[in-house]
């Protein structure tokens, strides 16, 4: 059955119980415009019966209503994505212990799996931050391998993609705005489990816009799910690497997705060279706002005072999968597709094989011996 146009004057009576106060009668009329179908009505009586989270105001924290609804000009950004870290499990011929591995490779963690007395173990998960090129992973495995011996192949057991936004004019508030932005038309939410994080400890709700737009702006980081699902996502303004700030014209507007166990793509290091990442562009995907002008504002203003996140994906109907008072965001859907393109491009430089997978056994070194 087809969503049919409404027409009826009840359309143009929609009073918005926020503290009392209706929308204004011309942003009403022409919402109740450009909300010309069945689906798209029924959806936005659905939204004035929802219960108020927060009050309105009119801005939102230091921001407008305006200046969030409106689409940016996606020509001022420049996008990237990057393999922000890969974790791999080797199963060691030999024992050692973490702190030797982590220095001796050069990574940032090795965290034994099957640890023994005295802190040994033969099963280590190798962290590998900012993963650049395969050849560079297969490389350590090699080193690794040639030192202990290899009783299995090695298995990736998590992963986490980035796609970053470079404000081309270096302006942290065009940053946190799409910060924002991402994370209240992203279309895809892996959890219900939303929260404000900075510190250890130190977290909060997303559901006060106000106090959502203060925190990002302190440095807080978007956070959807737990720590032991196998997926997470994380939305922020990255402005430091490893406790270290970042030069200016390294500030960006971050989404993550980490992925592991049953969500992996891939499980080796050879189905890890053919993956595409551009397939990962479902988990990135941006909607906005159908409506336009003044009409914008108005629904804005009841999506924020009931925390509703316009882009993720749901039951609106027997056909609908998004809002309907959404659509897909195009052009910073393509942008994000083509930084995933690049990234599969750029990890592939470099056709060597250097893994010999199957060769584990009797080659292992001393443990300790430093192979070059």
């Amino acid at each position: 059955m087809q969503d049919t146009p409404l027409h009826s004057a009840a359309a143009h009576h929609v009073v918005d119980p926020l503290e009392g106060a209706p929308i204004r009668r011309e942003e009403e009329s022409k919402l109740m415009e450009d909300l010309d179908t069945a689906s798209e009505y029924h959806w936005f009586k659905q939204l004035l019966a929802s219960p108020v989270t927060s009050p309105v105001t009119d801005h939102y924290g230091c921001l407008s209503f305006e200046q969030l609804v409106t689409v940016p000009d996606y020509k001022r950004f420049r996008f990237r994505a990057e393999v922000d870290f890969l974790v791999v499990r080797v199963f060691l011929n030999q024992t050692s212990n973490g702190p030797h591995i982590k220095q001796w490779l050069g990574i940032s963690h090795a965290y034994p799996r099957d640890r023994g007395d005295g802190g040994a173990a033969s099963v280590f998960d190798l962290r590998i931050d900012n993963v650049q090129r395969w050849d560079d992973v297969e490389r350590l495995l090699e080193q690794t391998r040639c030192a202990y011996g290899f009783t299995a192949d090695p298995v990736i057991h998590e992963i986490e993609v980035a796609v970053d936004a470079y404000s081309l004019e270096q302006d942290e508030a065009q940053l946190r705005l799409l910060t924002e932005r991402w994370f209240r038309f992203s279309k895809f939410l892996c959890s219900d489990n939303l929260r404000l994080a900075r510190y250890k400890g130190e977290g909060c709700s997303t559901a006060n816009p106000t106090i959502l737009h203060g925190r990002l702006k302190q440095g807080f980081t978007i956070v959807v799910g737990n720590r032991d699902d196998t997926m997470r996502q994380r939305f922020y303004t990255k402005r430091t690497d490893r406790n270290e700030p970042l030069p200016v014209d390294q500030h960006r507007s971050r989404m993550e997705v980490t992925l592991r166990g049953e969500a992996l793509p891939f499980t080796s290091m050879e189905e890890a060279r053919g993956y595409r990442f551009e397939q990962l562009s479902h988990r990135f995907g941006q909607r906005k706002l159908k409506a336009s002008g003044a009409s914008q504002t108005a629904l804005w203003q009841l999506v924020v005072a009931r925390n509703v996140h316009l882009g993720a994906e749901g039951r609106y109907s027997m056909r609908r999968k998004f809002n309907p008072a959404t659509a897909a965001d195009s052009a910073l859907n393509g942008r994000i597709r083509d930084a995933l393109r690049s990234l599969t491009e750029r990890l592939r430089v470099g056709s060597e094989r250097i893994l010999r997978v199957g060769s584990f056994g009797n080659q292992a070194h001393p443990t300790g011996a430093h192979v070059q």
